[in-house]
């Protein structure tokens, strides 16, 4: 079977936001619980492909999204969809990043209401599977 890296890596999330609506979800077990260690051992979870939490305030609505992206051994691109079901009402503003990896870079594609599409790209092609955590933070 062949390795995959960054599997002992400790993730650390990057977005309190979504952090503190895990721990809000909790009720009043949120106290006894940190959010921040909530987020982490989910986004540790190996067998995590997605985990997106949507909210909505008077003002703007965000998705706060984390995929993970599997290369193959010689592959250096790959594209990442995120669906926004029902669709945001209007076109929004996306920010991506690669959360365990500084030399991944992540660009925006393509933004519209039923969704966008990110384009994950390594700094030379994979010498072993890989995956990478990718976090998306889409306001409308």
């Amino acid at each position: 079977m062949p390795q995959l890296t960054n599997n002992s890596t400790m993730i650390q999330p990057t977005n309190p936001l979504l952090a503190e609506h895990l721990a809000a979800e909790e009720g009043d077990a949120a106290s006894a619980i940190d959010p921040e260690l909530m987020l982490e051992q989910i986004l540790n979870d190996p067998s995590l492909v997605q985990h997106i939490v949507r909210t909505q305030t008077a003002d703007a609505e965000t998705l706060v999204a984390y995929f993970r992206c599997s290369f193959s051994v010689e592959q250096q691109r790959a594209i990442l969809h995120i669906p926004f079901s029902p669709p945001l009402s209007n076109v929004p503003s996306v920010e991506a990043m690669v959360v365990e990896n500084e030399t991944a870079r992540v660009r925006v594609t393509d933004r519209q209401k039923f969704g966008a599409r990110l384009e994950v790209v390594l700094p030379q092609p994979a010498a072993l599977e890989t995956r990478l955590l990718v976090e998306a933070i889409v306001t409308a």
